[in-house]
């Protein structure tokens, strides 16, 4: 029996399967993932990303249900919403279910293309949430052109 054979085909099955693993989590990155970098995700992508339930038959999302400001983009509308929550995944939830904002939640209903960003609320570029908020408020001119009907919490 030849060890270096089968240590080279152990190795190279190895490294294949490592590749594989990189290649799918950068294809379907994870929540925490999304959260963490302030990626955009579909609302279907994210619907389905967070009722994952794990054994328990509890949410897989909440460990990722953080505090921060989230940004709801019309895609079909070219509209914003931009709200802040202490649970983030399960306030987007909520608009996309019709417990949130009534307008955006009945163009989601109806069909237009809705796409998510999060940003996690740390303490450091803003003092609070509320001036985090009013900060993507103006950005995505939310107020003005958007669903947003204030400036924000003050």
């Amino acid at each position: 029996m030849n060890y270096d054979i089968i240590f080279l085909q152990t190795t190279s099955i190895i490294l294949v399967l490592a590749i594989l693993i990189v290649i799918h989590s950068s294809l379907h990155p994870s929540l925490g993932s999304i959260i963490k970098h302030s990626n955009w995700i579909s609302a279907e992508r994210f619907l389905a990303m967070r009722n994952v339930r794990n054994k328990n038959n509890r949410l897989a999302s909440e460990k990722y249900n953080v505090k921060g400001v989230y940004i709801l983009h019309n895609r079909s509308k070219h509209k914003y919403y931009v709200g802040q929550a202490h649970k983030l995944l399960s306030r987007v939830n909520g608009h996309l279910t019709g417990k949130g904002n009534g307008n955006v939640y009945a163009d989601f209903a109806y069909g237009d293309r809705f796409y998510v960003k999060f940003h996690r609320f740390r303490g450091k570029a803003f003092k609070t949430l509320n001036e985090m908020e009013r900060y993507y408020i103006t950005k995505y001119h939310a107020q003005e052109d958007g669903y947003n009907k204030t400036i924000g919490n003050r």
